[in-house]
């Protein structure tokens, strides 16, 4: 790309943002912070503190004699004597995960080797081998008052510790990342709560509601969505909600916020959560990183929260389908939210079928957020089930989080069996390029009509389940999951063949599957039906 269309899609991403965004970046950049200050914590914690449990963390640090061993995100890393905390060998989001102190929720390690760790990075943080980041403090901060809350006896741990959550917590609150919004900002505000109220810091809690109240009311859409529109996100910060129930005052008009928005949020999640448990891996999601929808409603269940409470999917862009055979997630928006789509794909139209319970077409998943060639296919149109011109995106996803151009899409027809969306756009090459779908489900048969204007021929994408088996027989494809079969039938392609992708299973982590290209003018129609 030519440096001043690099100057354009530089410009036309920034005009999104909103102008508070901009100023904290600018701030932040001037004024950045190398080290922690290392304060006193003088006050009393509070005693009458409860939190909601965690389920059985996995094993993120290992200690054998004098080793330690890092096992994160699928990549392991064995030091000696000492834990480098500072290690960038495996990438940013490697090294986050490494600071982030989820080490203290295991039961790998002793008290007193818990210990030892966090001190020492604090040590690290403190002395400026690495700089505080508010996104790291703000999830240490949390997993360090959770294993503080979980000694028998608070006075007797570490009056060190103690400092440290203070010293941070100090940092923090000056440091919140308006200039990214979202999920970050969420994450500052949980922590500078949870801290306030341990440390009884009323001045800190209050900050914190209102900021709560404001992105949360902002941020939760109608239908019970967290705006960037990723599943796995989503649980997390339901999670972050459900945990903050369980600590605060129960006659008080924050808690009720609280849990009108955690049942919104909690019908959401079980609208999209598939028969067998599944989160759809749409736009930057991934099961097994967030707690899975069975453990959050769980969790919602001990806190008495009404889990019956269903809102009808709508502006989260996501419609859900359901019939004897099959289930269908359908993603007919654009790019969303307009000020924060650094965790969205290219992928409008795109949709995921199950049959029989279990996944047939999928997405393909996340494996980085480096910025490379694997994180730019992972977010592209082509890595998509829907249509490309010239293998061109939608939606102008580069870098690892940013989107320039986006499409416009929306819903020219709509029953409670079928959903009908146009998509237009403009390509990097400059071409206009429109998109009709419609998605129709059945009790036997799930179709979907593709219309464009092109005069050029497209091409439409269908990535299978590493479970399935395809057996082309002349113009009808049969797709096996285990005992069940399906038939697959195009009306118009030019053609059809089989290919082989990367499935993501986790960050780091791919297994080989098929996938399904085929070529049209102009309007073409496919079928899946029930094998007999």
């Amino acid at each position: 790309m030519g440096y001043i269309n690099r100057i354009k899609r530089t410009a036309v991403t920034l005009k999104y943002l909103k102008p508070g965004q901009v100023f904290y970046r600018v701030k932040y950049s001037l004024f950045s912070v190398n080290k922690l200050n290392q304060k006193h914590f003088s006050g009393e914690v509070n005693n009458s503190f409860e939190l909601l449990g965690l389920p059985e963390q996995k094993n993120v640090i290992s200690q054998q004699n004098h080793l330690y061993t890092a096992d994160i995100l699928n990549l392991k890393k064995t030091y000696t004597e000492k834990v480098n905390w500072a290690d960038l060998g495996y990438g940013r989001l490697w090294n986050y995960n490494l600071q982030y102190g989820d080490f203290l929720n295991q039961h790998n390690l002793t008290t007193s080797q818990k210990k030892v760790l966090i001190l020492d990075l604090y040590h690290w943080l403190i002395n400026g081998k690495i700089a505080p980041e508010p996104y790291p403090s703000s999830l240490r901060i949390m997993n360090l008052i959770r294993f503080l809350y979980s000694q028998s006896n608070v006075e007797e741990s570490s009056t060190e510790l103690l400092d440290m959550l203070y010293s941070e917590l100090c940092f923090l609150t000056d440091r919140f990342e308006y200039h990214l919004s979202g999920n970050h900002l969420l994450e500052n505000a949980f922590a500078l709560h949870m801290g306030g109220t341990y440390l009884n810091n009323i001045k800190w809690v209050n900050k914190a509601r209102k900021l709560l109240e404001h992105e949360l009311q902002e941020q939760i859409l109608d239908d019970g969505a967290h705006y960037e529109r990723s599943p796995m996100y989503h649980n997390i910060i339901l999670f972050r909600v459900l945990e903050a129930i369980s600590y605060t005052d129960t006659l008080s008009e924050f808690h009720l916020f609280l849990k009108e928005i955690a049942e919104k949020m909690l019908s959401w999640m079980q609208k999209i959560t598939f028969g067998n448990g599944d989160l759809p891996n749409v736009n930057d999601s991934l099961n097994g990183v967030a707690l899975s929808s069975s453990s959050i409603l769980q969790s919602a269940r001990r806190l008495n929260l009404n889990t019956g409470i269903s809102i009808p999917l709508n502006s989260s862009g996501y419609r859900f389908y359901s019939s004897k055979i099959f289930e269908v997630l359908a993603d007919i928006n654009g790019i969303k939210p307009d000020h924060q789509p650094g965790h969205a794909h290219a992928d409008s139209l795109s949709f995921i079928l199950y049959a029989y319970g279990k996944p047939v077409i999928v997405d393909p998943g996340i494996s980085t957020y480096d910025n490379n060639e694997i994180r730019h296919w992972e977010r592209s149109t082509a890595a998509h089930n829907t249509i490309t011109l010239n293998d061109e995106n939608t939606a102008d996803v580069w870098h690892s989080f940013r989107v320039g151009d986006r499409p416009d899409v929306k819903i020219l027809e709509e029953t409670k069996s079928s959903v009908y969306v146009q998509l237009s756009c403009k390509t990097l090459r400059n071409q206009k390029f429109n998109h009709k779908r419609r998605f129709h489900t059945e009790d036997h048969i799930f179709m979907i009509t593709d219309k464009t204007d092109q005069t050029e021929m497209v091409t439409g994408r269908l990535f299978c389940s590493p479970d399935a088996k395809i057996i082309p027989h002349n113009s009808i494809l049969e797709i096996r999951t285990g005992t069940n079969i399906l038939f697959l039938q195009f009306e118009n392609a030019t053609d059809f063949s089989l290919f082989n992708y990367d499935y993501a299973i986790g960050f780091n982590k791919r297994i080989k599957s098929t996938g399904i290209v085929y070529h049209f003018h102009n309007v073409c129609k496919l079928k899946i039906s029930e094998g007999k």
